[in-house]
């Protein structure tokens, strides 16, 4: 890891860029870093509050490290460093809430003139009255206050906000960072052993993210299960009851790593149906993934990879896992079915 994102692996020359633009005092009032979830843009923005303001403190007492993995209903409207320094807000029930923004602005209007960072996580889940509301701030900030925006979906933010901000885009970590990161992070993927670590970039598309779901702790289990939905929504007569039998109860989490899992499989078997003669050279193959790949030709693969990233996305919101199922199901099996 370069040193400038002391806790972000890899995105070398974001890091290189905003440690010049911070030497040379010419960093942007309002920056934001987009890209698929799970690349470490939120941990970015911290380790960029840090250098803004100079302080280690939200690293050191492991304050920043509370703020990124808080969830659910304990997730507080603002939080805000000891030192007053920066401020952080996430989404509560899955979006931004105005009175989040009322208790920013009612923190900011007071603030001297020595930096401060206010970091606003998944700022795609901003509704338009608010974004509306937040231009003029963004447009005219105060001398030193500095705002980073984070967003895993900028399809999904208003075109006036982010012509506002300097933009920073996050993609998959190149082969050296992500090896660097499985080598750092060996203890939370048990499921890592013996296993060959370019296998393992191409399976997680360069996202650590999605090997932490992937390889972490029963992460072969969940592999085992999506493989077997795969085969019965290939082979079984009665899918619906094969399946709903197998997932009366099933845990958010658990379904989220099988999700992952079926996506990784999706790619497998369309690689399979499209260029079987090459796709041993791109990634990992089982034996299970190439007896159902012929099944799913003729563009079928593709479609239900589809449904299966629709299926993810809506995993992040408060959607129910049965209904999100029942969705997969149906149309996994009409695509099948030539539908």
């Amino acid at each position: 890891m370069t040193t400038f994102f002391p806790h972000v692996f890899g995105h070398n020359k974001i890091q290189q860029y905003l440690a010049a633009a911070i030497d040379n005092k010419r960093i942007a009032n309002t920056i934001l870093f987009y890209g698929e979830e799970g690349l470490g843009k939120s941990t970015a923005a911290l380790d960029l509050a840090s250098r803004i303001t100079g302080t280690t403190r939200i690293w050191d007492e492991q304050i920043a490290s509370h703020w990124l993995t808080v969830e659910g209903d304990n997730i507080e409207s603002l939080y805000r460093s000891p030192d007053g320094k920066i401020f952080y807000m996430k989404p509560q029930h899955m979006e931004l809430k105005m009175e989040q923004f009322r208790l920013l602005l009612e923190n900011i209007i007071i603030l001297d003139d020595t930096p401060h960072v206010c970091i606003i996580d998944e700022a795609q889940s901003m509704g338009a009255a608010i974004a509306n509301a937040w231009l003029k701030t963004l447009e005219e900030p105060k001398e030193n206050l500095f705002f980073i925006l984070v967003s895993h979906d900028i399809t999904r933010m208003l075109p006036t906000v982010i012509s506002r901000a300097e933009l920073y885009e996050f993609t998959s970590l190149d082969y050296q960072s992500f090896e660097l990161f499985l080598n750092k992070q060996k203890k939370q993927l048990p499921d890592l052993q013996g296993r060959n670590y370019k296998d393992i970039y191409r399976i997680s598309t360069g996202n650590p993210a999605i090997a932490i779901e992937l390889f972490g702790e029963n992460g072969m289990q969940c592999y085992d299960k999506a493989v077997r939905f795969w085969e019965t929504i290939t082979h079984s007569s009665l899918p619906y009851t094969q399946i709903f039998e197998s997932n009366k109860k099933i845990d958010k989490k658990e379904f989220q790593q099988e999700l992952l899992w079926c996506m990784s499989i999706g790619r497998n078997i369309m690689l399979l149906a499209n260029i079987p003669e090459q796709a041993e050279t791109i990634t990992y193959i089982t034996e299970r993934e190439r007896a159902i790949a012929q099944i799913w030709s003729d563009g079928k693969a593709e479609k239900a990879l589809e449904i299966l990233k629709v299926a993810y996305n809506a995993c992040q919101r408060y959607i129910s896992t049965k209904n999100i199922l029942d969705m997969i199901v149906i149309n996994l099996c009409l695509i099948k079915n030539g539908g």
